[in-house]
């Protein structure tokens, strides 16, 4: 199978996300590839997209504040990235407590 798509609530917390894609990786040979605000039957949901994973270290959430500038933004996700020896995989909007807000997901 090339990819799995799941769904969560747009009400979940960001730690509940978390948890449901490590359920996902930890039970299958799956790693995240996507995580995004949508639609879909009609409720706003995030959707998590997963591709085969050959390798790869946990997967951590990290909410960006999306006040500041891309610049900032852009520093904030990539000094995360660097510091931690973590790869960043995803960058967007997901709902979090029905809340769009700014998320990186690292690896490693």
């Amino acid at each position: 199978m090339p990819c799995v798509l799941h769904t969560i609530d747009a009400s979940s917390s960001l730690r509940a996300i978390e948890r449901r894609i490590h359920e996902a990786e930890d039970g299958t040979f799956f790693e995240l590839v996507s995580l995004a605000a949508a639609t879909v039957g009609g409720r706003d949901v995030n959707v998590i997209a997963f591709r085969p994973r050959p390798a790869g270290g946990r997967l951590l959430l990290v909410e960006i504040d999306g006040g500041e500038t891309l610049t900032r933004q852009e520093l904030d996700v990539c000094a995360r990235r660097e510091r931690g020896g973590r790869t960043l995989v995803s960058y967007g909007a997901v709902w979090i407590a029905g809340r769009l807000a700014n998320v990186a997901a690292y690896r490693g």
